[in-house]
């Protein structure tokens, strides 16, 4: 069964993840597990494993799936939540991290008064702007926005990855 197939790669790369002391392989590891359990979590769902849609799609789609799960292992994670909402982009001080897009920006903002400022956000905004934030942060990785020996980026990426397992953890039963 495809799905089967699909949790034994999840796992495979959650494993790789978690045995790499390099944030940033640690983030790739974990990324790739939390795509594969997405496209899983569709073929389950009954999504044809043709239907195209981009890893962000099938990112947002599973946090709403398992906003649940997904808010719990953000209140556990609590304080690199805060960590991560005090932290400012390095090139242009946007919250949390850099970027060109307006909407974006805002939701990045309204995630980090949040977290600092004890900010009204709905679970659903909270889980919503973390998946956009892996997909940023995924992004500025694969495109070469984050360098492997800048301070900041490091910093960034040893804020996130715990949060990124717990969410593997909580969600895929890790």
């Amino acid at each position: 069964m495809a799905t089967d197939k699909q949790l034994t790669y999840v796992k495979k790369w959650f494993q790789r993840g978690i045995e790499i002391d390099d944030p940033f392989d640690r983030f790739i590891y974990l990324w790739i597990a939390l795509v594969i359990a997405a496209q899983r979590l569709r073929t389950h769902l009954g999504a044809a494993a043709t239907e195209y849609n981009s890893d962000r799609e099938k990112i947002l789609d599973y946090f709403q799936t398992k906003n649940e799960q997904i808010s719990q292992a953000l209140k556990e994670n609590q304080c690199s939540m805060v960590k991560l909402a005090c932290r400012r982009g390095t090139n242009y001080g946007n919250p949390i991290v850099d970027t060109g897009n307006a909407e974006l920006r805002d939701k990045f903002s309204k995630l980090a008064a949040h977290y600092t400022q004890n900010t009204p956000l709905s679970q659903g905004a909270i889980v919503q702007t973390v998946g956009e934030l892996l997909n940023k942060i995924r992004n500025n990785l694969f495109h070469g926005a984050k360098v492997y020996d800048d301070r900041e980026d490091t910093a960034l990426l040893e804020l996130v990855n715990p949060v990124l397992l717990k969410i593997l953890r909580k969600c895929e039963s890790l």
